[in-house]
């Protein structure tokens, strides 16, 4: 009988040893052909190749990035100065303008003054020639 029971033991033992070890594990287990292995590395291969080219690219567009924000940077700078200046320009037009306005005015007030001194020079020289020629008419009447 204890022979029986080694034998019986023995055999259960071997019997839970040969079941797979996968039948009691959490995961399941999937077997592949060397074919299918090898295009699934050829695909791990290509993908690392195009993770690294993203990688690469990903990099260089930092940098374009960054150049680009130090650019608009530049350029709102460069914008505000010549926002600044051309307010004082138009600053200066608007200074500038008034003064020949004044200008004008003064240009018009000149002529009219002119035009009096020479109607008033006009009207003196006419009244010398009238004087005149009385004086010689006087002077032919004695």
């Amino acid at each position: 009988m204890k022979k029986l029971k080694s034998i019986c033991f023995a055999s259960c033992l071997a019997l839970l040893l040969a079941l797979p070890v996968a039948s009691y594990a959490s995961e399941k287990t999937y077997q592949m052909t060397e074919t299918e292995l090898g295009q699934l590395e050829s695909n791990l291969t290509e993908l690392q190749k195009v993770n690294a080219d993203q990688k690469k690219n990903s990099e260089t567009l930092k940098t374009e990035l960054t150049e680009s924000q130090t650019k608009l940077k530049k350029a709102e700078t460069e914008s505000v100065r010549l926002s600044e200046q051309l307010t004082g320009l138009r600053k200066t037009a608007t200074e500038q303008e008034a003064l020949l306005e004044k200008a004008n005015q003064s240009l018009a007030e000149y002529a009219k003054e002119e035009k009096k001194e020479k109607e008033r020079l006009r009207l003196q020289r006419d009244l010398g020639w009238g004087v005149a020629i009385l004086a010689v008419a006087a002077y032919i009447k004695k």
